[in-house]
């Protein structure tokens, strides 16, 4: 069951027709569609949503950030603390992209069209006079670029400079806690679904 058709479809077709041992075509399949009004059975499926949803709240991050955020926790579990920190970075760099447009009515790009980097999107939301997203919010932001900077993402060094276990934790507590923030409370409306009702039997304009 699904309100969304096109998801329906994708997921029956990564179910059955792109897993081995054998590899199905949709011509094989026989499939009946219909949207169902009985309203127990929008109930149930209503609450079997609402469930999954509560159960893992990473299933509401975008898949590009999730899988950031992802490959930053086994990082911590496998000790690569440097690789923790840049790729918490990365992560919080993803989030800020992707509510670029969504907050600001425009893309993270400068005057050239260059992407911006970390540093000039943070002070872009700083700067907003209607603060979309709280400055204490932005100093978890800014904390993690920092010390993902050097010697994480950037190829320069500090002698004799080793991340540890300390650092990866909070990198990784930092952002956590941002996007926890971001897609509950600064764009939770990413998580929407709009439905559009249509009255039939309303006579035609004109």
């Amino acid at each position: 069951m699904s309100n969304d058709q096109a998801f329906a479809h994708t997921f029956l077709a990564e179910i059955l027709l792109e897993c081995p041992p054998t590899f199905h075509t949709d011509d094989e399949l026989e499939i009946h569609e219909e949207w169902i009004n009985d309203p127990q059975i929008r109930a149930m499926f209503l609450s079997m949503l609402t469930g999954a949803r509560g159960w893992d709240s990473a299933y509401n991050i975008p898949e590009n950030i999730r899988e950031s955020l992802e490959e930053a926790q086994i990082s911590i579990e496998i000790e690569n603390y440097r690789s923790c920190v840049v790729m918490c970075r990365r992560t919080l760099e993803g989030v800020l992209k992707f509510g670029f447009p969504r907050l600001l009515g425009c893309l993270a790009t400068d005057r050239r069209g260059r992407e911006l980097m970390l540093n000039a999107m943070i002070k872009e939301f700083r700067n907003e006079s209607s603060q979309p997203i709280p400055q204490h919010l932005l100093h978890i932001v800014d904390s993690v670029r920092l010390i993902g900077n050097v010697p994480g993402a950037h190829a320069s060094e500090i002698e004799e400079y080793r991340f540890s276990h300390n650092d990866a934790a909070f990198a990784l507590h930092g952002t956590t806690h941002f996007l926890d923030q971001y897609f509950s409370k600064i764009d939770a409306e990413v998580n929407q679904y709009y439905t559009v009702t249509i009255d039939l039997n309303e006579p035609e304009a004109g």
